[in-house]
């Protein structure tokens, strides 16, 4: 289960997971399609399972190893953590005590424009969206009292991407240095 909580939302997972599936259903879409929808625990994880061409049924109540291409972590909703199974995945049933999983493999940073650049391989509307109405805001106030207004598009920009990446650097569990005093010499 390390393997699906180690990476981002949106990116696949590498090696294999083993998991306890409960809670195995097909479910009908409005458009008539059918999905298929599980549970998967190991220990205190819970991870909410979604496949558009496997069914979990038989595997139900089992404990399985999920392995192959197109393990790929979803999106996380109503903080449940999700994972979409592709067609290649296969599902094997494992017997007696959890087997180890495979550790997952550290991943390549991500390239661009020849830089290495951490952080998810995107960034969800709402966060944009937030991070776009804070920078505004901040742009406006920082322009109060001056003939000229900071709010364009270059500046807006800017400032929404650093507010979305010191946002990451907090979520990956990275803290500014406690410091002493804030501002003016005030206690924190």
């Amino acid at each position: 289960m390390n393997n699906i909580l180690s990476v981002q939302p949106g990116e696949y997972v590498k090696g294999a997971v083993i998991a306890d599936v409960s809670n195995a259903k097909a479910i009908q879409t409005k458009t008539g399609k059918t999905i298929f929808k599980a549970t998967l625990r190991d220990g205190q994880h819970l991870v909410e399972a979604t496949s558009f061409s496997k069914t979990f049924e038989h595997i139900d109540g089992k404990r399985v190893q999920f392995s192959g291409p197109g393990i790929r972590r979803g999106d996380d909703y109503n903080g449940k953590v999700g994972v979409t199974f592709g067609e290649k995945v296969v599902f094997k049933a494992v017997e007696g005590a959890a087997p180890a999983q495979t550790s997952p493999e550290a991943p390549e940073p991500r390239k661009s424009e020849g830089k290495a650049v951490s952080g998810p391989a995107r960034v969800e509307g709402v966060t944009v969206g937030m991070a776009i109405n804070k920078a505004v805001d901040a742009l406006i106030a920082e322009s109060q009292g001056t003939s000229s207004s900071l709010v364009n598009e270059e500046n807006v920009w800017r400032v929404a991407s650093d507010l979305i990446r010191v946002a990451q650097r907090l979520q990956s569990g990275e803290l500014h240095p406690k410091t002493e005093t804030v501002g003016e010499g005030a206690p924190f």
